[in-house]
């Protein structure tokens, strides 16, 4: 055979397997030729890279099984709160004893580590020369919880938190002398507002879309013209649902 021809099926055996590529793309790149080429160039400068199966399976494959879930709960979140108050105040301590409040709060994410939280809770007591107390209370705390973002479910995050609260207090009690039948009494009401800080700290078990957690906390109000404190010890049981 002639130099010249075999020269010319060597130069159409070559062509043939490139001309019959086909483009397909491959991560940031603009386009690369096939994987049947063992490699291919892209629109990266003065780089080449190799694309195989074993390369595909990295970059387009599911999170392996047991891999732990993030400790980042979803950005907000909406908690029912049930707990139980003591005054550090000696009057109203021995007046009243422990009473049991409830309430809701709302929970928002800043950051992995930080979030912000509103609540409004309800407490409700009888001191015991009968004298009926509403105390209810709105607070705003800013928390942090260390990112623990290696375990598995059910998460568990601890927290701390330092906030600001307003309290409304209403007294009701009867007044007067008594006649017949209880006539001669009547029914006063002593309203008072009072503003302070508050400490907590608290931890939740995060499962699915769900957190059950227990929290103490510590508060400071003082009222306007007062010597009563209405801040005390509390503590509370949340169960949030997170969105």
């Amino acid at each position: 055979m002639r130099p010249y021809l075999k020269n010319l099926l060597v130069t159409v055996a070559t062509l043939i397997p490139c001309l019959s590529a086909t483009f397909c793309p491959a991560q940031d790149a603009a386009r690369h030729l096939h994987a049947g080429l063992l490699g291919c160039t892209g629109g990266i400068e003065n780089q080449a890279s190799l694309l195989s199966p074993s390369a595909i399976g990295q970059i387009f494959s599911e999170p392996a099984r047991g891999t732990p879930l993030p400790a980042v709960a979803p950005r907000q979140s909406f908690i029912l709160r049930y707990g139980n108050l003591s005054f550090d105040d000696y009057d109203l301590d021995h007046g009243y004893g422990s009473i049991p409040f409830f309430g809701l709060a709302t929970t928002k994410s800043m950051s992995e580590q930080f979030s912000w939280r509103f609540a409004g809770d309800i407490a409700t007591g009888t001191h015991w020369r009968e004298i009926d107390l509403l105390l209810c209370s709105m607070k705003t705390s800013l928390l942090f919880h260390p990112n623990l973002s290696d375990q598995e479910a059910p998460v568990f995050r601890p927290y701390l938190g330092l906030g600001f609260e307003l309290n409304y207090i209403l007294q009701s009690y009867l007044s007067g002398e008594p006649g017949d039948f209880g006539l001669g009494l009547e029914r006063v009401n002593s309203t008072d507002w009072g503003f302070g800080g508050h400490f907590l700290m608290g931890a939740e078990f995060v499962i699915d879309r769900f957190s059950l957690g227990l929290e103490l906390g510590w508060s400071a109000v003082e009222i306007s013209g007062s010597d009563d404190d209405p801040g005390g010890v509390s503590l509370l049981l949340n169960l949030g649902f997170l969105f």
